[in-house]
């Protein structure tokens, strides 16, 4: 059997009818020389019938015996990956365009880059909605890097692309066993990105490749920056390793994502109740306690301590609408790719 250019990585857990639509937009790309690799966290559902289904050989199901969550079932994807470039997305996510491959192996061939960003789409699920949603803005434009670049430069380019969600990230499958995945609910490919990058070089992917999921409700367990764990953030390992990584800017990335959890303690406290949301206030304290001195962290904390749950959701309906009303400018992009999941969602596996 020919070896697959590229690997595509899917952890999943009780979501077969979204792995379907999103197992169905990859086998319908132009570009054919793949493998999926699926890991099924120990789901009740039936994932297994749902692969036979398909009838591909391109197709793998890796399952785990018991619950070990995404992080070591994203582990084991990588394991098994034997394309030269793996591509990583949640089970929720949608590759839009049946050209999407065949461009990234064009972007590929051309420049040989150790990470790409494709970028993506945000889905409002309960609304039936697609916005265009980062947690950073500039990444409007195609961008790259070069390789040996300075590493306050590589982690620069990292951090702008947004590399926090899952949908769309790729690297090359040629990294040491030093630059591991790590155990942080952020970014826990950080390492393989930053060897790749500062190795071979990076680039952004500006056109709209992914779709991702947007649930409604987000519980304390399903957000890294609503969960402490023996009284630390489930994500504090990305701290340590750009720590590691650049000793002199680790303090100007940690304060970075610090102030992104104080702008969600609203959301956090919706999520969670406010005995949550003071454990987190003080961890962020702990971490950075300049924040003692900062407005915008009181100002947060107080509004979402006081204001009830049903105030915080009508301001949160606010934001989506806001949202909602941004996206309609780019009414072209946004309801192509729209039409072309419609389409998928409509079409059943007999």
């Amino acid at each position: 059997m020919k070896k697959p250019f590229f690997s595509i990585i899917i952890p999943t857990f009780n979501r077969v009818r979204e792995l379907e639509i999103a197992v169905k937009c990859i086998v319908s790309q132009k570009y054919k020389n793949f493998e999926i690799i699926i890991v099924d966290n120990s789901s009740t559902g039936k994932t297994g019938r749902l692969v036979k289904q398909f009838k591909d050989k391109r197709i793998r199901l890796y399952v785990n015996h018991r619950n070990l969550g995404w992080i070591k079932s994203l582990k084991r994807g990588l394991e098994l990956a034997e394309g030269e470039y793996v591509i990583l997305q949640g089970d929720d996510d949608y590759m839009v365009l049946d050209i999407a491959l065949k461009n990234l192996r064009k972007t590929i061939k051309k420049y040989s880059p150790g990470y790409i960003r494709l970028n993506y789409l945000s889905y409002l699920t309960w609304k039936n909605q697609l916005v265009d949603f980062k947690l950073n803005k500039k990444n409007n434009i195609n961008k790259r890097i070069f390789p040996n670049s300075s590493t306050q430069d590589v982690l620069e380019f990292i951090e702008e692309t947004d590399p926090f969600f899952i949908a769309g990230i790729v690297f090359k499958n040629k990294y040491p066993k030093s630059s591991k995945i790590i155990n942080s609910e952020l970014c826990p490919w950080l390492m393989i990105l930053f060897y790749n990058t500062s190795t071979f070089g990076g680039y952004f992917s500006s056109n709209y490749s992914y779709i991702s999921s947007w649930q409604r409700k987000v519980s304390n367990s399903g957000h890294p920056f609503f969960r402490l764990e023996r009284n630390e953030f489930t994500f504090e390992s990305y701290f340590k390793v750009i720590k590691k990584i650049a000793k002199r800017d680790a303090d100007r990335f940690m304060k970075q994502r610090l102030k992104q959890v104080i702008l969600l303690f609203p959301a956090n406290k919706q999520a969670t109740n406010n005995s949550n949301l003071v454990k987190c206030a003080r961890r962020v304290l702990r971490l950075s306690p300049d924040f003692k001195f900062s407005p915008v962290f009181w100002l947060s904390f107080i509004f979402a301590y006081i204001f009830p749950n049903i105030i915080l959701e009508l301001i949160r309906e606010i934001f989506f609408k806001r949202m909602i009303h941004e996206a309609e400018k780019n009414r072209y992009v946004f309801n192509k790719n729209y039409d072309f999941l419609q389409s998928i969602k409509t079409q059943q596996i007999r």
